[in-house]
């Protein structure tokens, strides 16, 4: 664990965080609770072609599914302005995956969720939502399946 903190120090270093001592705080409680999450600095570009400098949590995320567990590959951005802006979050389908699209996640990955929708500045909490924070989030909402039968792990 202590590499993924030295990561992640050096990520926030890296930026021009807004409140570095912060994000340095949620970023490692995020990388200690999903354990295959790794950070890195990464240029993040927008819809409009913008593209900005971001810690980035990539990595998988377990989610239960119908008695099975499956990790789901993601990415979690941080912007600079973190806590003040939320994080995006996107899901990275493996070439053996795909998206269905629902209203948690979109045709491009991306995740929509009451948290990060309704998001506002937070002092303590983490960079990526925890089972407490979206209870009912399960990888049947999130509609990411495996192609042509292959069970993705």
């Amino acid at each position: 664990m202590v590499d993924k903190q030295a990561a992640v120090s050096q990520a926030v270093n890296e930026l021009p965080a807004q409140q570095p001592q912060l994000a340095a705080q949620h970023l490692n409680s995020c990388v200690s609770q999903f354990r295959e999450l790794s950070p890195k600095v990464s240029k993040y570009v927008y819809d409009n072609g913008q593209e900005y400098k971001m810690i980035c949590l990539s990595g998988t995320i377990p989610m239960p599914y119908k008695g099975n567990t499956y990790n789901i590959p993601v990415n979690i951005w941080i912007h600079s302005d973190y806590p003040t802006q939320a994080p995006i979050v996107l899901v990275t389908p493996t070439k053996d995956m795909q998206i269905k699209p629902s209203k948690i996640v979109d045709g491009n990955g991306r995740v929509y969720l009451p948290y990060l929708h309704e998001w506002k500045a937070r002092q303590q909490c983490s960079a990526s939502p925890t089972k407490a924070d979206i209870p009912a989030t399960t990888a049947s909402q999130a509609r990411i399946q495996p192609v042509s039968g292959i069970q993705s792990t």
